[in-house]
């Protein structure tokens, strides 16, 4: 497939904190022109600290570095709210291709089995499965959630004022919500492959928005349509973000999910 060196728009975020209301109106401006073209853009001006992202980074490779007996132990299967490590191959995106060639783990609000909406057995209610063999990997995550949290409530205001709505628009939506923070691995890929064999299969994302932090050795490609296959090369302290099927839904296919892999 001809790959082109298209660019995703790079958005700073600062604004959406400024007390001057013509600075948030101008960040969901530049919000809107990304949503109506593809919905995928570079964050900048998170805020999310340097600290928390490498303590991340570095629990994340601790735990993909286990043995597989190890983390077999925090498997997801014992989970009733989709929580803990996914195997190798757990996984397949694009339909008709092999599974997806990646291992991941789920963390989610933290939520005791005595909760009422646990005990009622809401989806992805509950609590998470944590690796007794790494000390600091709930502590560490934990912080690092919350402050992904943070960002992105603040995000949907600059969503609500991309349509034109009142920033609070979806507020009701940002309380106790359903949030997954999930880790990726992706190892080394055959020489090999079986065909059509990805880390990752072509895919649109189910949930309201997503934002991915990457390492710095790439692979993630977004469709741009007649441009083809987009690289999403990765670029010091941004997040890539990306709309999911729900905002498509809420804005009656205004702004959409677009595929990536």
């Amino acid at each position: 497939t001809k790959r082109y060196t298209m660019e995703l728009p790079i958005i700073d975020m600062s604004g959406l904190r400024s007390e001057i209301k013509n600075e948030r109106v101008a960040v969901g401006q530049a919000l809107k022109k990304a949503c109506l073209d593809m919905g995928f853009f570079y964050l900048t001006g998170h805020q999310v600290s340097k600290h928390s992202r490498d303590a991340a980074m570095t629990a994340i490779r601790e735990f993909f570095s286990l043995p597989l007996d190890q983390k077999l132990l925090a498997n997801k299967a014992q989970s009733t709210c989709h929580r803990g490590y996914e195997p190798l191959r757990g996984q397949t995106l694009e339909p008709g291709a092999p599974a997806d060639l990646k291992e991941g783990y789920y963390v989610g609000r933290e939520l005791p089995l005595d909760d009422p909406r646990v005990r009622a057995g809401k989806f992805n209610h509950g609590p998470n499965i944590w690796p007794d063999a790494l000390p600091r990997f709930r502590a560490d995550l934990t912080v690092y959630y919350r402050e992904l949290l943070a960002v992105s409530r603040i995000l949907m205001k600059g969503l609500a004022l991309s349509l034109g709505l009142d920033e609070s628009h979806f507020d009701a939506f940002t309380t106790e919500e359903i949030a997954t923070l999930r880790l990726l691995h992706y190892p080394e890929q055959s020489a090999n492959p079986a065909p059509g064999e990805k880390g990752c299969g072509e895919h649109t994302d189910f949930g309201t928005i997503t934002l991915l932090l990457q390492d710095d050795c790439g692979g993630l490609q977004v469709w741009g349509g007649n441009a083809g296959w987009i690289d999403a090369t990765p670029i010091s302290d941004t997040y890539v973000v990306n709309l999911g099927n729900m905002v498509g839904r809420w804005t009656n296919e205004r702004y959409r999910s677009t595929k990536h892999r």
